[in-house]
């Protein structure tokens, strides 16, 4: 694409590069038109299992009825997935439509590929490693409220200890062909565990191994999110794979609540402490009220 093409193009939403979302793609005649992750009959998909906690089968063992004689399955029809937890129902209707009208009654901003956001947190420069806190005042007491609920309510040890400084709505809307690229979510700043409530619809987080430029995608793992359901990503889940949200798996208006916490070199005794984690803890404590 020249410089024109890019200039004309962020004229008409912020997708940059080879980013794109409905707007971009009809006024350039579908020459952007976004791509599956996997277009190709060669790429095996698994489904993850929430029954078993810890494996993905392939389709025609998606039955967790199945799952109890895996044994004798072939190696090649499950993957062995690490650190993913994933709870139904973390909050009824009524709360939900609750946090549908906090979250609406804050200003949105246009993001890439089709979506709207709203961010909470230290303003981050990843490449350089640079961020400013100056402009950060705190998290939605909303937000702070429904993790606490979460973390009083599951029995599994995957939230102890984590202490959010970032909280992020993504809203997601087939019309405007939104959807969310392959990646990791940054090493440096944020912690292991990734937090993130799925409100208003269901999707599906596809989970894919990194591609660079000797290897391709051969297999993708389907991580079903029903509406008002808990997903955490940790261990392989976060550093193994990258996570996407595909445009062909957003069906109905989508919101995302995700959480971050920061590294262990930004906590007490952490080398980056005294210069940014200390601050970012604070400010991160305080509540705001909408």
């Amino acid at each position: 694409m020249d410089s024109n093409e890019n200039n004309y193009k962020n004229s008409l939403c912020v997708c940059k590069g080879i980013r794109s979302c409905s707007k971009c793609e009809t006024t350039f005649n579908c020459r952007l038109k976004q791509k599956t992750i996997c277009e190709t009959n060669n790429v095996k998909t698994y489904i993850y299992c929430n029954k078993c906690g810890d494996k993905a089968f392939s389709h025609q063992f998606s039955d967790h009825f199945l799952h109890s004689a895996f044994t004798s399955i072939n190696s090649k029809d499950y993957i062995l997935i690490d650190g993913l937890f994933l709870l139904e129902e973390v909050v009824t209707e009524k709360e939900e439509e609750e946090l549908i009208k906090k979250i609406d009654s804050i200003d949105w901003i246009n993001s890439q590929s089709g979506r709207r956001k709203q961010d909470f947190g230290p303003k981050v420069n990843f490449k350089k490693q640079k961020l400013k806190y100056n402009e950060f005042f705190g998290l939605p007491q909303f937000d702070k409220q429904l993790l606490n609920k979460i973390k009083q309510q599951i029995s599994n040890e995957c939230l102890n200890d984590f202490i959010e400084v970032e909280v992020c709505h993504l809203e997601y809307n087939p019309e405007d062909g939104s959807s969310i690229d392959p990646h990791f979510d940054d090493f440096w700043l944020w912690g292991e565990r990734l937090v993130t409530v799925n409100l208003l619809s269901k999707t599906i987080l596809t989970l894919i191994l990194p591609q660079n430029s000797d290897t391709k995608v051969d297999e993708q793992i389907y991580v079903h999110l029903p509406q008002r359901s808990l997903v955490v990503l940790s261990g392989d889940s976060r550093y193994k794979y990258q996570h996407a949200i595909q445009r062909q798996h957003i069906n109905a208006r989508r919101i995302a609540i995700t959480y971050r916490e920061l590294t262990q070199q930004f906590l007490p005794k952490g080398s980056l402490y005294d210069s940014y984690g200390k601050e970012i803890l604070i400010r991160a404590n305080n509540e705001l009220k909408f």
